[in-house]
Order: C-alpha cells, then structure tokens, then sequence
C-alpha cells in the first residue's frame, strides 16, 4: 500500500549551494527528491557511524553535527556541510517571516579542523548572506566558507596560514541597521 500525502514530511536541503526538494515518508522505505521517488533504507553501525542505502548504492554516513538548520557530516569520508529546512520553516519563509539568524549578524565558526589559505574579506567590510569569506584547506580540499548573514566584519580572529579547529571563531559579522 502507498503512503499518503499525511504521511510525508516536508524539507528543502540545499548541499553545495544545490536546493533540493524532499518529502521522506514517515512510514515506508521511500521518499521523493525533485519528484522522482526514491527508495532507501538506514543502518546504524555503532553510535558514530551509520550506513544510508539508495536503490543499489550504499554510503558510510559520519560525523553528523548540527546547529539550527545547518548540518555537517561526511559521506564516504568527505566532509559535506548543508541547510534543511523543515515544513514551519518553508512555511514561514513563503508568508515572508525570517528567522533571527537570518537578519542579525554573529560569528563564522571553522566548520571542520583546517588551514585558512585565503581571507577574502576585511574588517570595516559590507557583506551579503552567502558571500564567500573564507577558503578553508581541510581533508585535502578546499572549501569555500560563506557569510551566515548581512552586516559588517567587525573583527577577523585568524590569520593566513593558521591552523584551526572545529568550531573555532573565524570573524565576527555586526547585523547591518
């Protein structure tokens, strides 16, 4: 038997700057990306590490972390970070309310351990939600690390070349009045 549309939980994943479509049944082995079904199952192999089987394709699922809406793990040992918007948060989105940490400023954190390559901002600097601030060199990769909000850089806590950790402040962005 088919699941019904009450059964579909509602989501808007956007991963490397692609926006997804996601309804995932909250009862069956399926959901629906973009409109195109899909069928998976999830296997947990300890406390850390879980495995997400798609169609034919298995993928090693790690170190999931969370803040709001946005989320970081890796999947076959590369690092992924991304947005989920749940249904109240599409929802709020399309009657035009925004969320706090949308329009206020705050902090860049390093998503993962790494070495500032490049700062692509100044201090005294106007910047756009999304805008690139940041090359961060982790796991061999560079990665692109983009402003959390609208507003100023008020201060740069890093410099070239310097290691950093997880979740340590990178910049500080003051909201824009």
């Amino acid at each position: 038997m088919d699941c019904g549309v009450y059964d579909m939980a509602k989501y808007e994943v956007t991963i490397q700057e692609q926006k997804n479509s996601l309804l995932v049944s909250e009862s069956a082995d399926w959901a629906e990306m973009d409109g195109q079904k899909i069928h998976y199952s999830v296997h947990a192999f300890d406390a850390h590490t879980t495995y997400l089987r798609v169609g034919l394709r298995l993928y090693r699922i790690d170190n999931v972390t969370s803040h709001g809406r946005d989320v970081e793990f890796s999947v076959d040992g590369r690092m992924v970070a991304g947005e989920v918007l749940d249904e109240q948060s599409l929802l709020l989105q399309k009657l035009g309310f925004r969320s706090e940490s949308e329009h206020t400023g705050g902090s860049l954190l390093s998503p993962m351990p790494g070495k500032i390559l490049e700062l692509l901002v100044e201090v005294g600097q106007e910047v756009e939600k999304d805008q690139p601030l940041v090359i961060l060199e982790a796991m061999k990769m560079e990665n692109e690390l983009k402003a959390p909000s609208n507003g100023t850089i008020s201060e740069i806590h890093v410099k070239t070349a310097q290691n950093v950790e997880k979740k340590q402040q990178i910049l500080t962005i003051l909201p824009r009045v």
